[in-house]
């Protein structure tokens, strides 16, 4: 996949200080979008859509149709999952915190994070260390 720094960065920080604010608009959208794809088994095919928007070199990657058209090519659509996002608001910061807790009992903070029999495995260069060791454990790519 292509990487340009974001435009804007999802992650909202005084690069002087490494001060993150509370306030994360772009993260927090993109972190609960996450998780209703996840719910609905789409997660990896929205994390690369979005990613590829994010990361690709969209400018204003968060504005007009850029968002919608990458989560409609993940299958979904992003009215409905803001729908139900807002509806069942606290269902999703819950498992947010769960999964952040682990992130945290891992000890690592950055993405992207997979921990598999507490291994963590940080970073896009580990993924195919991930991939090699699940492949060496019996699992199987899905349908």
């Amino acid at each position: 996949m292509p990487y340009r720094w974001p435009n804007p960065d999802p992650v909202v920080m005084n690069r002087e200080t490494g001060d993150v604010p509370k306030e994360q608009p772009c993260i927090g959208r993109l972190t609960r979008l996450g998780v209703a794809a996840a719910e609905r088994d789409k997660g990896l095919p929205l994390l690369r859509e979005v990613s590829a928007i994010v990361f690709g070199g969209v400018r204003g990657w968060h504005e007009g149709d850029h968002l919608a058209n990458a989560v409609a090519r993940a299958g979904l659509d992003l009215a409905e999952l803001e729908r139900d996002i807002e509806k069942n608001l606290d269902k999703y910061e819950a498992i947010i915190a769960e999964n952040e807790a682990a992130q945290k009992a891992a000890e690592h903070w950055g993405v992207p994070l997979m921990v598999y029999e507490n291994e963590p495995f940080f970073g896009q260069d580990r993924l195919e260390a991930l991939k090699w060791l699940l492949e060496q454990k019996g699992m199987k790519r899905r349908g």
